[in-house]
């Protein structure tokens, strides 16, 4: 069993001393999301989320094979099976915050990197003598064309004059509240259209996310059906 579930802080009950020390040197939606599936950072990931933000709010959505809980009342959660009815052909409206890479293949000797994608393409433009375009065109450039190769591979495609790749963003922060190992990466932001061509295929990139750093909330996609 899948499920999809909305997580919220109860701030009439959390402890703001304790959300202060936990927040103080990590990342704030992967904390909730590994309090709110036990805790335990040694066990295996079995879930991914999507961290949005209102104006006074936080709302994490997670995908997962188990229900997560409400970590002692400190957390609202709502829990639903995800069964989403796919057909080859279906068309719907999605959402995704997704660290785009490619793999660059290193010369002889050497161990090949993983590389953002808008950073990649500006290097390459950089090394053909070619115009390096507003950094908005350069992203929805690189995103789409990443998002389109994971189409090719996880059964859709994407509808590029629908879709736009935007909220470029870097993060930086420590892996652990004691750790000086740091994270860091950059995400995408897409909102657009996309067709199912192969719903096994989709169904279980849904489940598994798309991208990279998926344990700090991103790959998850949010979709619906277009009415």
């Amino acid at each position: 069993m899948t499920y999809l579930s909305k997580i919220q802080l109860n701030k009439q009950k959390v402890p703001l001393e304790e959300l202060a020390r936990l927040f103080k040197h990590g990342h704030p939606g992967h904390i909730l999301a590994w309090q709110a599936f036990g805790g335990d950072a040694n066990k295996t990931r079995n879930f991914i989320f999507r961290e949005e933000h209102t104006r006074d709010d936080m709302v994490l959505w997670t995908l997962s094979s188990e229900k997560p809980s409400d970590w002692g009342g400190y957390l609202k959660v709502a829990s639903k099976p995800y069964a989403p009815a796919l057909q080859s052909g279906t068309t719907l409206a999605f959402k995704l915050r997704a660290n785009a890479t490619i793999a660059v293949t290193a010369s002889k000797g050497k161990r090949g990197k993983r590389h953002d994608v808008v950073m990649h393409q500006k290097h390459m433009l950089k090394e053909e003598s070619k115009p390096i375009p507003p950094q908005s065109v350069l992203v929805q450039q690189a995103g789409i064309n990443w998002l389109k190769n994971q189409g090719i591979r996880n059964g859709f495609t994407v509808h590029e004059q629908q879709t736009i790749a935007d909220g470029y963003q870097g993060h930086r922060f420590r892996k652990h509240l004691n750790s000086k190992q740091e994270v860091n990466f950059h995400t995408i932001d897409f909102d657009g259209v996309l067709t199912v061509t192969d719903p096994e295929k989709f169904l279980t990139s849904l489940q598994h996310g798309l991208g990279r750093t998926k344990a700090y909330g991103n790959g998850l996609m949010l979709i619906r059906k277009m009415s």
